[in-house]
């Protein structure tokens, strides 16, 4: 959870970001800020900007803290630099233009700009007379003032045309204030927006006067005033008045103000003497009696009202129209746009709930089992780059390099102007489009108003749509909804990168297993969060396979029998599911009548939600079936040469002698890792197909579905469709690549076991230990070996990799029990070679490492059991098991003993729980008891580090004796008198089952097995270890057997 503190709107730091192609600034440039109040105090306190050295170029924008005055000129044009605004916190600002000379202030309009009047010690005073305000953000921000516009043209603003703080002395009047081409920001949303600042001191007015204004209705607020005193303000000092203004456009029913009541203590607003857009005024709300004007709160005071307009409004030039370039409108997939809520302990703050930072923040996000999530919820921007926080938690850019270069088509006059447009990806794309977007403080966007807008202002009159990934199911559901409403003349062109047009397989198993998919796997989410957070929103089922899916004779999911014991799924469902019912029922469990499994039994599929699973289906009804208009070209590109999960196989493997239910990926390489090309490349429309598996390699770069906005060739396919050009792009071609001789390698690990993946330049794919900002240890996944994928699927963990290339497998054990290692080779989509090692001793000591050829072979593998950094074991492919210590194979002669006789005694079964005395491992061991040797081999105290070859005779018959004396031949004769039964330490952690039972004793105290080769096999198994354990103790026990 991010915690962001905000301070009052006043307190923040202003700029504009500016680019001036065409414009000279030969005349007069100032580099610093506090130049002209400099050059006003060396000149009696005054400095003027006369028409002479006009324009004016302001670098670093203008600064004024001290009590000069600053004259503009009629005429005068003052362009502001990059990030830069103009500021005054004391003196005065006269810009005073004429009709036939007005001022020109003007920016590029990227960033916040270009007027800040606002008094903190001293007093400003700013008459801005006809002045045209061209091209900012925030337009114009007036605080603590005496502030006068008049004949002031606000014309391009992209967030707010007027911020008027509401603090104690402002004094502000708006006359004759015009508004063309205003591109709003959907954040703010609003005309005129009037914070009460918390530093509101209920001894001085404030007074607000609007007049002699027009304002078109369009369904947003006009005016928006927002209490931040926590109703300690007096209303009474808050004096408005709105007069004479004209309202026009859709008045119907339109509420021109916002918030202005919501507080208990009110501010009683006078608005008389408008025209409100009909002749029959406007209605108060929750009046029985309504008309064809607003709807206006009941502390606005609106009679007498007049009944025509009394105000002409501004000429505006005729819009021409060109054949380039349309702006632009760019959706994000899934997860791609920030989830924030307000902060409770903190009214000033937020918590970032996406990308999440703890998994509180994910549970946060829950909805309930409609699919609908808290209150509170609501986003404010796409992620350009990643910024989960911590010790070794990197960065990644996700849609910065778009978004910077639809910067650069603005900024080189390409286009006009675009939106990109942040969602909430949990919701049903259709809801989207006809219910608006959460945003903060209650707004709402609406996206066709939003693309009205951008159609307004383009110089096609149109608007060109990108979309990524799940944005393409959105920008569908938008021209639909615009073909209903007769709007679709409006779009020109839309373009879907790797969009899941009829589903994916990866959203079944992130239902049912938690599986993450469609964004980077930076931090390991627990899959438990991710299950339950998938379980009841709608963007999981809108992205499942749909009935449009299984018209490509494909399974998406498959049973193995060998889970028959286990379950029911085998029998209720036969081999796959290959049918949309048949999968329905399965997600539902219909057929089996499963039940959700236990939150951490992630192995085990869940049940889905039935209400929005026929939710999705009907949007999919809709969408899978539908052709955008044919005024209306479509480009679909989907990135192909990753491996992609196509299936999954539920079938059982042996752990600890138990078997085990157990999800195993199914791959294919014509997908982008997350979206096959199946369902990216389907119906109408151009099909391009971007090679990532040859763009990886050749630039050593990791791009996938996740980041593949991130790519080159991706930028430069986009510029080409925005400006109607008919250039190759290399890597994208009409026809897909074909790669079925391509080789591909998928390393499955079911243990207690991290992988790491090491390739020849030293590049890594796995996991990475780190800390969280409040100290919490938290795990990372880094993938940057090239066209890898490191993925997580119940108890299991999945890494892919490119075929014909060497790399190190190393493990760490971080638990006690089995593992079992799978690597599996393709040759495009066919599985050729599996090789498979079994049960397999785990431990949290263990460490390996492990080399794969360029065939995809493990050749054999080195085993710390005791993690002291030392390689101990080296099994062959063969299954065979080498000590890499110093060894001897004992050979033991056992003089014969005087005989005695005695009884044959009772077999007796050691169980896990049974131990043996251990030798202290100096000097003789003594028996105190006689002990029987009933023949096979005699396992040797731990302390026998002798490099001389030990013989071994059998007795054939049982014998007692007192004591027993072992030597050693060569080259001395060493005498052991042993008088009490041998321990054998170590044997969980280092046997494990094998056809040939040849002892080794190593230097490390420790007994080990030598394994026979499994030759017609390519399975090397450790069998049952723990079987094999209580037999080894049986079998020691029969030969030190107390009587």
């Amino acid at each position: 959870m991010l915690r962001m503190c905000f301070a009052s709107l006043l307190f923040f730091t202003f700029g504009i970001y500016l680019f001036y192609p065409n414009v000279s600034f030969a005349d007069t440039t100032f580099t610093s800020s506090s130049a002209i109040e400099k050059l006003a105090l060396a000149n009696n306190n005054v400095y003027t900007l006369d028409i002479a050295s006009s324009p004016y170029f302001f670098t670093s924008g203008i600064f004024v803290s001290k009590n000069v005055t600053i004259n503009v000129d009629p005429g005068v044009k003052i362009f502001l630099g990059q990030n830069r605004n103009i500021q005054f916190f004391n003196g005065t600002f006269n810009a005073i233009g004429t009709v036939e000379n007005p001022i020109t202030i003007t920016s590029d309009g990227s960033y916040y700009g270009q007027l800040f009047f606002h008094s903190v010690n001293g007093d400003v005073t700013a008459n801005l007379i006809n002045v045209n305000l061209i091209n900012g953000d925030w337009c114009s921000i007036v605080g603590k003032s005496k502030t006068v516009y008049k004949n002031v043209t606000i014309n391009m603003c992209r967030t707010v045309p007027v911020s008027i703080s509401l603090i104690s002395g402002t004094d502000v009047t708006m006359d004759n204030v015009s508004y063309i081409r205003w591109n709003r920001n959907p954040v703010i949303n609003t005309t005129f927006y009037m914070p009460i600042p918390s530093g509101f001191d209920n001894l001085h007015p404030v007074n607000v006067v609007i007049k002699n204004s027009t304002f078109v209705m369009d369904g947003s607020p006009i005016f928006r005033m927002v209490d931040q005193t926590k109703n300690t303000f007096d209303p009474t000092l808050v004096n408005i008045k709105i007069n004479n203004n004209n309202f026009t456009g859709k008045v119907k029913n339109a509420s021109p103000f916002q918030h202005v009541d919501t507080d208990s203590k009110k501010v009683i607003i006078d608005a008389t003497n408008n025209y409100w857009g009909t002749s029959q005024g406007p209605y108060v709300n929750g009046s029985k009696d309504k008309t064809d004007g607003p709807v206006l709160p009941s502390n606005i005071n609106f009679i007498p009202f007049l009944t025509e307009s009394i105000i002409t409004l501004p000429e505006i030039p005729p819009k021409i129209i060109k054949e380039c370039c349309s702006s632009i409108m760019f959706f994000p997939g899934v997860e791609g746009s920030r989830l924030y809520k307000k902060d409770n302990l903190n009214p000033d703050g937020e918590d970032q709930l996406w990308e999440a930072n703890y998994s509180s923040d994910i549970v946060e996000l829950y909805g309930n089992s409609d699919g609908i999530s808290q209150d509170g919820i609501y986003t404010r921007d796409v992620i350009e780059r990643t910024n989960i926080f911590g010790e070794n938690n990197t960065s990644y850019d996700i849609y910065k390099k778009i978004i910077d270069n639809l910067k650069s088509l603005k900024e080189n006059k390409t286009i006009i102007d675009y939106l990109p447009v942040p969602y909430d990806w949990r919701e049903n794309v259709d809801d989207i489009i006809k219910d608006g977007i959460n945003l903060e403080n209650d707004q709402k966007m609406d996206i066709v108003k939003e693309l009205e807008i951008l159609a307004e202002n383009s110089d096609t009159g149109k608007v060109t749509i990108v979309a990524h990934s799940n944005g393409g199911l959105l920008s569908k559901a938008l021209i639909h909804e615009l073909e209903v409403q007769g709007k679709q003349d409006l779009v020109d062109k839309v373009v879907m990168v790797a969009s899941p047009q009829i589903g994916t397989p990866d959203a079944i198993y992130a239902l049912l297993h938690g599986l993450n998919f469609g964004f980077p796997s930076q931090i390991i989410a627990p899959q438990k969060y991710n299950r339950k957070l998938a379980e009841n929103i709608e963007m999981t089922y809108s992205l499942l396979p749909s009935k449009k899916y299984f018209e490509m004779n494909t399974h998406p999911v498959f049973f193995d029998e060998s889970i028959s014991g286990s379950t029911n799924l085998y029998e209720k469902y036969g081999e796959n599911i290959d049918s949309f019912s048949e999968l329905k029922d399965f997600i539902l469990g219909k057929l089996d009548s499963r039940i959700n499994p236990d939150f951490d039994e992630t192995s085990l599929p869940a049940v889905g939600n039935e209400t929005l699973y026929n939710k999705a289906y009907d949007l999919h009804e809709i969408l899978d079936n539908y052709n955008l208009p044919e005024n209306i070209k479509l480009y679909k590109l989907s990135g192909t040469g990753i491996a992609t999960n196509k299936a999954i196989l539920y079938k059982d493997r042996k752990l600890l002698g138990k078997q085990i239910f157990t999800p195993y990926l199914i791959k294919s390489i014509y997908g982008d890792g997350t979206v096959l090309n199946k369902s990216s490349s389907v119906g109408v429309g151009e099909n391009y197909y971007f090679d990532l598996y040859n763009y990886n390699l050749d630039n050593k770069t990791i791009f996938d579905h996740a980041n593949i906005f991130e790519a080159d060739p991706i930028i430069n396919f986009i510029n080409n469709i925005v400006g109607n050009k008919n250039e190759d792009v290399n890597y994208i071609t009409t026809n897909s690549p074909d790669f079925d001789n391509l080789k591909s390698i998928s390393i499955e690990m079911h243990s207690p076991v991290y992988m790491q993946i090491y390739d020849s330049d030293g590049n890594h794919t796995g996991t990475i230990n780190g800390k969280d900002d409040d100290g919490n240890d938290v795990v990372s996944i880094e993938e940057n070996i090239p066209n890898s994928k490191y993925e997580i699927l119940g108890e299991s963990v999945i890494i892919t990799l490119s075929g014909d290339r060497e790399y190190i497998l190393k493990l760490d054990g971080y638990d006690e029990g089995e593992f079992t290692l799978n690597i599996n080779n393709y040759v495009g989509d066919e599985l050729t070679n599996s090789q498979n090692f079994e049960n397999l001793p785990a431990s949290a000591d263990l460490l390996s490492e492990i080399k794969i050829n360029t065939n995809g072979e493990i050749t054999e593998m080195n085993l710390d059991t005791n993690g002291d950094g030392k390689m101990d074991l080296n099994i062959k492919s063969d299954g065979t098991i080498v000590d890499l210590n110093e060894v001897v194979e004992p050979e033991i002669i056992i003089p014969e003993p005087e005989p005695e006789p005695e009884p044959e005694p009772d077999p007796v079964r050691a169980d896990d729980n049974d131990s043996l005395p251990a030798s202290n491992g100096t000097g003789p061991v003594i028996i105190p008891e006689p002990v029987q040797q009933t023949g096979g081999f005699v396992f040797l105290p731990q302390f026998l580090n002798n490099p001389n070859p030990i013989s071994v005779t059998t007795i054939p018959e049982p014998v007692v004796q007192e004591q027993i004396t072992v030597q050693i031949l060569e080259p001395e004769i060493t005498q052991i008198v042993i008088k009490k039964p041998i321990a054998i330490a170590q044997v969980k952690k280092t046997i494990a089952k094998t056809n040939n039972k040849n002892v080794i004793i190593k230097k490390d105290k420790s007994v080990i097995v030598n394994k026979t080769s499994l030759k017609n096999s390519q399975t090397a198994s450790a069998g049952d270890s723990l079987k094999w354990k209580f037999n080894l103790i049986d079998f020691i026990r029969k030969i030190f057997k107390r009587k």
